[in-house]
Order: structure tokens, then sequence, then C-alpha cells
């Protein structure tokens, strides 16, 4: 005989557990639904979030800056990574815990990862290689923009252009020997004997010269410097560049990037990378 206080109980519990609760003063609402009486999360069905949270991913310091200050919080901070392994990046977090006392979830976020600029992948594409006359002179001629000289001993793009055509005319010219200059140049000799009128000449080849490139996108231009390097190996050249020490010139831009939040965003800012949300 089935007992109808039993019964009526169970039913009583059903409908109990069916429900909307909150976890916790605010939080978001749950049901506990049979028959596994599993937790239901019922925040989908409400009009707004019971508070904010993900991560907003934004394309330039000034958009980042403008999208902290539209939301931050007395528990906000940024954290800054600056680093040859892990890149630069940028994490606002907006409910960050700052009292051992009052933990927060953390997990109101913006990302900024600035993007190397093309020309700086360009320019350091080709860091440390060393190429024939040929491919050189036409990158040279590709990229002679990028080329910046700010006084006499700072060779011009217009130096470097006429370098170019000359590694181009002497594409079928044997080199011979390279000699260093009082002047900071070297001399390159070379005879045409492939040429039916024969004759030979000499290359005077600028050690160093400047670039003025941005490293970042949208980010100010920085002022680069590059070594000439070439090798005469038997009858031909190799020629090819080496910029002087990009890594901090990477770290400068990235520093500079670092005053420019904390100066419009007026927050806390940390070198290091939050706390992992669960």
């Amino acid at each position: 005989m089935i007992d109808r206080g039993a019964v009526q109980e169970l039913m009583t519990l059903s409908v109990a557990s069916l429900e909307a609760r909150r976890a916790g003063d605010g939080g978001a609402p749950y049901a506990l639904v049979p028959p596994e009486w599993t937790v239901e999360r019922l925040e989908h069905l409400l009009e707004t979030p019971t508070r904010p949270k993900g991560t907003t991913k934004l394309g330039d310091a000034d958009s980042f800056c403008a999208w902290i200050n539209e939301r931050k919080l007395p528990t906000s901070r940024v954290y800054a990574v600056n680093n040859h392994s892990e890149g630069v990046q940028f994490v606002a977090v907006l409910d960050d815990t700052i009292a051992a006392g009052q933990p927060l979830w953390g997990d109101w976020r913006a990302l900024y990862t600035p993007l190397v600029s093309p020309e700086w992948q360009i320019w350091n594409g080709l860091n440390g290689k060393r190429g024939a006359q040929k491919d050189f002179a036409e990158f040279v001629e590709s990229n002679i923009d990028d080329v910046f000289s700010s006084g006499a001993h700072e060779p011009a793009g217009a130096v470097l252009l006429e370098l170019a055509n000359v590694l181009h005319a002497t594409l079928k010219a044997e080199f011979s020997s390279a000699v260093r200059l009082s002047n900071g140049t070297t001399q390159l000799r070379y005879s045409e004997t492939m040429q039916a009128t024969g004759g030979s000449g000499s290359l005077e080849v600028p050690e160093m010269f400047f670039l003025s490139i941005p490293v970042f996108q949208r980010g100010p231009h920085y002022k680069v410097a590059a070594r000439l390097r070439y090798r005469v190996q038997g009858s031909s050249l190799s020629i090819g560049y080496d910029l002087v020490r990009p890594h901090k010139i990477i770290e400068a831009a990235a520093d500079d990037i670092i005053e420019r939040i904390t100066e419009k965003t007026a927050l806390p800012l940390f070198m290091g990378t939050p706390a992992a949300t669960r």
C-alpha cells in the first residue's frame, strides 16, 4: 500500500529542488535537477549577468587605456610581460584580489598584445644573413624609405641606393679584396673580366647605416643602427647587415608603452603575470 504522506513529501522535495537558488549573496542562480540531482546554472535566463567577466582583446594601447578607464575599479590592476621568451603583453584585471581577506574572482580582464610592425619584421627577418649582390640590391631598393640620416656620418638613403645600383652593375665582376679606409668606409676592389671591354674599379661601402622604423604597429619610430657585412669568397661577393642590439630597441618600445598605460590609466602596474582564473 502506498504511503500518501511519503509520496507528498517526495513531491515537495522535488519541487523545492527545482526552485532557483543563488550561490551566495547576489551570486548566479542555480537549481538541483533530478533524477541525478545535477547543479544547473540559470544565469543565462536572466535579463542581465550577475557580474561582469570575460577577457576583451584590444588592438592598440589607446584602445586598451580607454577600455580600462571606462570600467576601472579600486580593485583594478595592470600586469606587463616584457621578455625575450614570452614577448610583450599587457593584462588588465579589473576585479583583482588586493586584500588577502577579500578575495575576488579576477576573471574580468582586458588583453593587449602589441603586434610587430611590418617594417620591423622585414628588417629583422634578414638580420645577420648574407646573400648575393642582386638580392641585397633589390632589398635596399624596396625598403629605401626606412633609411634615416641625421648627419654627415650617417649615410643617407641615396648613398645606399647608389650602392645598390653599383652592385647591380657589377654582377659579372670578380671581387679580389676589401680594404678599410680611414674615413670608416671599406673599399671593395673588383675587375670586370667577364665583359668584353674588361677594366677594373673599386666600390666604397659605408660601415654602418641607420633606420627609422616602428617596432610595433601604430607605434613611434625608433632609430636602429645596422652594420653592413660582406665577404669576398674567391671572386664572388656576399653582402648583408647586422642590426645593432635589436633586443634593446624592443625593450625601449615596450617601456614606452608601459609608461603610456601607467600615465593614461593611473593604475598600479606590475611586471609579471596575474594569477590564473579558476
